[in-house]
C-alpha cells in the first residue's frame, strides 16, 4: 500500500530511547525521530514501515517495534556503534539496545550553551508532526517531509532567538544531503549564521532507491 498522507506512532523503537516516534509519510519514506534526545535517529524506506503485537504496543519497552527496513540515514550517536544499526530489525533480543540521554554528541551546537536538549512536545501541520525543543534558552522546530520527487526527506528547522549555529550531519554511504543555505564539509559540518539559522532545510537523498513494498499497512494515528 503506498502512504497518501502522515502516520505518527509513539512507541518503542530500536535503536533509540523509550521516548520515541515512528513516522511514516507519504510516498513510503519513514523515520523514527527520538524525543529522549531530541533528533532523527535514522531514516528508511525498503522493507516497509513498523510492525508490532499485542505484546510490542503494551509492553514497556520489550520488545520494540518490528520493521524489515534497512535505514539509508543512520544518525552518528556516542551510544551505538556503526555495526548496531544490522541488528535494528532484531525485536527478539532479550535486552533490547537503547541509546540514552547520556549521549553528548547532540548535532547542534550553539556556542556558550552547554548541557542537553530539552523536549518540548510536538504539533501537527497538516498531520506532519513539527518536533519543539530548547537547547539552552534557544527553541528549535523541526519538521520532516518527503523531499522533491519523492527521493528522500527534507527536515525543516527553525531556530530562535537569532544566534549561529553549527550542525553536525552523518556522512553515510547509502545517503547524499544537501542544505537550503551555507555549505556543507566533507565531514557533514554545516555552519550557518543567525540569519541562516533562523529557517533552513536539510534534505537527504537515499542513493540506491527501489520500489515501495507492496504490503505496506498504513495504520492508524496515535
Amino acid at each position: 500500500m503506498v502512504i497518501t498522507e502522515p502516520v505518527v506512532y509513539r512507541t518503542f523503537m530500536p535503536g533509540a530511547s523509550p521516548a520515541a516516534f515512528a513516522v511514516a509519510l507519504p510516498g513510503n519514506h519513514y523515520y523514527c525521530w527520538d524525543a529522549g534526545e531530541c533528533r532523527l535517529r535514522y531514516a528508511w524506506t525498503k522493507g516497509g514501515f513498523i510492525r508490532g503485537n499485542q505484546v510490542h504496543w503494551s509492553s514497556n519497552g520489550k520488545p520494540v517495534a518490528k520493521f524489515n527496513g534497512l535505514p539509508y540515514y543512520r544518525a552518528q550517536t556516542s551510544k551505538l556503534n556503526p555495526e548496531d544499526y544490522k541488528h535494528l530489525a532484531e525485536t527478539a533480543r532479550s535486552t533490547p539496545f537503547y541509546d540514552t540521554t547520556e549521549a553528548v554528541d547532540f548535532p547542534i551546537k550553539i556556542e556558550g550553551v552547554d548541557g542537553f536538549p530539552k523536549y518540548k512536545g510536538y504539533r501537527l501541520i497538516q498531520g506532519y508532526p513539527e518536533f519543539i525543543y530548547k537547547v539552552g534558552d534557544y527553541e528549535v522546530r523541526e519538521l520532516i517531509r518527503t523531499s522533491k520527487n519523492n527521493l528522500g526527506i527534507t527536515r525543516k528547522f527553525s531556530v530562535s532567538p537569532k544566534i549561529p549555529i553549527t550542525f553536525k550531519l552523518t556522512p553515510d554511504g547509502s545517503s547524499s544531503y544537501s542544505s537550503s543555505t551555507g555549505n556543507i564539509s566533507s565531514d557533514g559540518t554545516l555552519k550557518l549564521t543567525a540569519k541562516q539559522a533562523m529557517e533552513f532545510d536539510l534534505t537527504i537523498i537515499e542513493k540506491n532507491p527501489a520500489a515501495p513494498a507492496a504490503t505496506q499497512t498504513q495504520g492508524s494515528k496515535k
